[in-house]
């Protein structure tokens, strides 16, 4: 971290509330944080005595410069402060959006080797398995073969899937590597914590450019908190790459709407449900459908329809005056718009 006010930063840890006097050191030596020199080891020693505040600057008697003090809370009950040396005053407002940054990348990541999940022999990834395999596999197999009660997860999970149909490709050198991860199907599957959106965020940076590079997508579940869900929530992962974008990262609640069409579309008594006039248009004139769909996807935005379209104004006016004289099709009725919209969405 390079700031223009030349800050020198010291990382403390403090575990449950007690102090660990040589905790810092670790951090420095692990390369998250350095210091300048052995002066700002009674800074370490001072910062003990703070206990409210945060965010704030602050002098000490024993220590003749000011400092930044924040508490940075991991995804356990841990937490350490991240101490920056005030050397020059006036760019430190100017370095505090890029700080807030860096502190929240450092929350999301420092952990993450503290997954907290286990099962009896570690085969928790077995167990997994297991649940895919057998959607119907019961809780209380589940809680005899964990060290956890399954109802009540220490932090929100994800699922997380990659396309990988021939072998197992590992995203080395990404968070990933420190999640449980197996190989089912047509794809690496990894349970995956989802306590903050900077984890996804940071997940989502790193696997871009490996998406990329072997052609292949990724798709991330909705968050859960039970463990039987799993399957569930491994099936939501699958359909936001399926409904999403190639070479991506996908999202599943971005597509959660698509995959409530595509169920609907499912059953077999849908066309008595849907719009007669709609289904003969789709069936007789597919441009004038398509016009009438993407016109109500785009709010009754005419100006943005017909760009989309590459038609002119006037085209599509009278395109659209065309559905209610030969087609009988009435959108702009209160009642009727949900219907019409509705049955352009599951028709096709």
């Amino acid at each position: 971290m390079n700031f223009p006010s030349v800050l020198r930063l010291l990382g403390h840890s403090e575990r449950k509330g007690k102090p660990v006097s040589d905790d810092w050191l670790k951090t420095v030596e692990t390369g998250y944080i350095s210091i300048t020199d052995n002066a700002n080891e009674h800074l370490a020693q001072a910062v003990h005595s703070i206990r409210e505040g945060n965010g704030k600057v602050y002098r000490l008697a024993d220590f003749n410069q000011p400092f930044y003090l924040q508490k940075i809370g991991l995804r356990n009950s841990d937490y350490f402060y991240l101490v920056i040396v005030i050397v020059d005053r006036p760019n430190l407002e100017k370095d505090k959006s890029t700080i807030e940054s860096v502190i929240d990348k450092i929350s999301a990541t420092v952990g993450l080797h503290n997954f907290p999940y286990q099962s009896q022999g570690n085969n928790l990834e077995g167990l997994l398995r297991d649940i895919l395999v057998r959607p119907n596999i019961s809780v209380s197999e589940i809680k005899n073969r964990l060290q956890f009660d399954p109802h009540q997860l220490k932090r929100p999970l994800s699922v997380l899937c990659i396309k990988a149909p021939t072998t197992n490709i590992q995203p080395l050198g990404t968070t990933l590597t420190r999640f449980i991860s197996f190989h089912y199907d047509d794809y690496n599957v990894y349970m995956v914590e989802n306590s903050s959106p900077v984890i996804t965020k940071t997940i989502m940076q790193e696997l871009a450019p490996y998406l990329i590079r072997n052609k292949t997508s990724a798709g991330l579940s909705n968050s859960f908190t039970h463990l039987h869900q799993f399957n569930q929530f491994y099936q939501q992962a699958v359909k936001a790459i399926q409904l999403g974008k190639a070479n991506t990262f996908n999202q599943y609640h971005d597509y959660i709407a698509l995959d409530l069409l595509d169920h609907i579309r499912q059953d077999q008594s849908l066309n008595s449900y849907l719009s007669p006039q709609i289904q003969k248009l789709a069936k007789e004139n597919s441009e004038l459908f398509k016009t009438l769909k993407l016109f109500l996807l785009n709010h009754e935005n005419k100006k943005q329809t017909a760009l989309d379209l590459q038609i002119h104004r006037s085209t599509l006016d009278y395109r659209l005056n065309k559905l209610e004289q030969e087609y009988e099709i009435n959108y702009e009725a209160l009642r009727e718009y949900l219907y019409v919209f509705l049955s352009c969405l599951l028709v096709g």
